[in-house]
């Protein structure tokens, strides 16, 4: 339980920080969009490493339930994870290092590209929503 509600805050806060970079201009404020750049990659890493972690835990207590095929893509999808969160932290360190602007491009586009295999994971998702309009209907009367 607890490490839910940190991941969740993990998340929260680099969203955060990701907006408020967003609305600093770095050409005017050059400091604190360069600390909110910072501290979006730390906490995205460090949510990046939770999540990675629990996913593997969570795949290794039902993978001999799955077929091979599924084997296969459940490793697949963890080992893109963990490539591109891997790419992350050497675009981001390279970028901290040298203030090359492809490093830091290369960090952006693998925070994206990590997430990419919530996408398959998405499609057997339903949600059921309920809607009751009575006590509107009666509130009209």
């Amino acid at each position: 339980q607890l490490w839910s509600e940190v991941h969740l805050g993990l998340g929260l806060s680099s969203t955060l920080c990701l907006a408020l970079m967003a609305t600093v201009p770095v050409s005017e404020f050059p400091v604190p969009h360069v600390l909110f750049a910072v501290f979006f990659f730390l906490l995205v890493l460090v949510f990046q490493a939770i999540n990675s972690v629990s996913r593997i835990r969570r795949l290794m207590g039902t993978y001999n339930e799955f077929t091979p095929s599924e084997k296969g893509g459940a490793a697949a999808k963890e080992a893109w994870m963990i490539f591109w969160m891997t790419a992350c932290l050497v675009g981001f360190v390279l970028w901290q290092t040298t203030g090359s602007t492809v490093a830091q491009y290369v960090a952006v586009a693998a925070v994206m590209l990590h997430f990419c295999p919530y996408i398959s994971e998405f499609q057997d998702t339903s949600i059921d929503v309920n809607v009751s309009l009575s006590a509107v209907d009666t509130a009209r009367s």
